[in-house]
């Protein structure tokens, strides 16, 4: 009975030694470095190729929090294999997690990576990309002021999108009102606060409730180092 007793204290044991502590999720949290090929791999903070083991071409904008890259290899003793970097669902560097973006940011030949400058059950970020809009001009008569011919002339221009990702899903959404009261239903005081927001500066509204939200419904990661 001793025996048994004993053998079964020194599972446990090995159990508890091969599990990492589960880590909080939030800003502060810091993702191993590497590639993530997909939202599981994100999840579970566990790279499918970790950084010591890619060479490339990395360029990375501290202000805009975009990170642009047109090649990544994996090492090997036989030569770098090229990576598709369309297959990539993000990266991390310095612990910083990167989503990748499929919207025009007027990079084509790069593939762009936008910083998730929130972490927690809805995560978020934000990135400037190039929208192709038409606007209408108009020719005047030097003579007497009236326009004699209009047309529309293309124009691009650029807008900052403000995005929010479902970490249990990976869902990713515009910030918006009715997007994020989608995605708080289980919290009924805070889909009551944000139904009524009101006022011009309703985007930084939405932002302080998905912040409140994640205080709220804190998310847990267990890794294995």
């Amino acid at each position: 009975m001793k025996t048994t007793l004993l053998f079964a204290f020194l599972g446990l044991c090995t159990l508890a030694l091969g599990q990492a502590e589960a880590a909080f999720l939030d800003r502060n949290y810091e993702f191993q470095d590497g590639l993530y090929l997909s939202l599981a791999s994100f999840q579970a903070d566990s790279p499918d190729i970790s950084i010591n083991d890619l060479e490339g071409r990395l360029v990375t904008n501290d202000d805009t929090g975009l990170t642009k890259s047109d090649y990544l290899a994996m090492k090997s003793d036989t030569g770098a294999q090229e990576i598709d970097l369309q297959n990539v669902w993000g990266i991390a560097l310095d612990g910083h997690p990167y989503i990748r973006i499929s919207e025009n940011t007027g990079d084509r030949q790069f593939a762009t990576f936008a910083k998730v400058r929130v972490r927690g059950a809805i995560c978020y970020f934000t990135f400037d990309s190039e929208v192709e809009r038409y606007i209408e001009v108009k020719a005047y008569n030097p003579l007497n002021g009236k326009p004699f011919r209009r047309g529309r002339v293309k124009n691009m221009e650029t807008v900052n999108n403000k995005r929010i990702l479902r970490f249990d899903t990976g869902e990713v959404a515009p910030l918006t009102r009715e997007n994020l009261l989608a995605w708080v239903q289980d919290d009924p005081q805070l889909t009551e606060a944000v139904t009524a927001l009101e006022g011009e500066d309703i985007s930084e509204k939405l932002y302080r409730s998905m912040l409140i939200y994640d205080d709220r419904h804190p998310v847990f990661i267990t890794r294995k180092d």
